[in-house]
């Protein structure tokens, strides 16, 4: 893409829980730890969430490490390597909630720390 002498890239926007790591996962056995007697693992999955469901689903990602913990999906990461190869800028998309800000730094940290490259360069140091 062309403004005016500057070539611009293209942009791709790439969201972090699902798509770079295995969000649902963790959170169906976070609110499997929190599930009271008679409750239905199939009631979490009613959209939307009736309120107290939605209390708890945030409850349990706003658990110090919850995203640090999470495991990367690797083809979310491919994905991403593909999108900076073919010459895209790419911006990972995720919601941090304002009741939990310590969960902006977990997710901060999630990328960097699951990508593969990193770790490579890691090993270099």
């Amino acid at each position: 893409m062309f403004s005016g002498d500057a070539i611009i890239a293209p942009t791709a926007l790439i969201d972090l829980g699902d798509t770079l790591c295995e969000c649902s996962p963790a959170l169906r056995a976070g609110l499997a730890q929190v599930r009271q007697a008679g409750e239905c693992e199939a009631d979490e999955t009613v959209v939307p969430l009736p309120e107290y469901l939605e209390a708890r689903r945030r409850r349990v990602m706003a658990v110090p490490g919850f995203w640090r913990g999470l495991r990367p999906r690797v083809e979310g990461f491919e994905l991403l390597t593909l999108l900076r190869e073919a010459g895209y800028q790419v911006h990972v998309l995720t919601k941090g909630p304002y009741e939990a800000p310590h969960v902006w730094g977990d997710k901060v940290a999630l990328v960097p720390a699951a990508s593969p490259a990193s770790a490579r360069d890691r090993d270099r140091r």
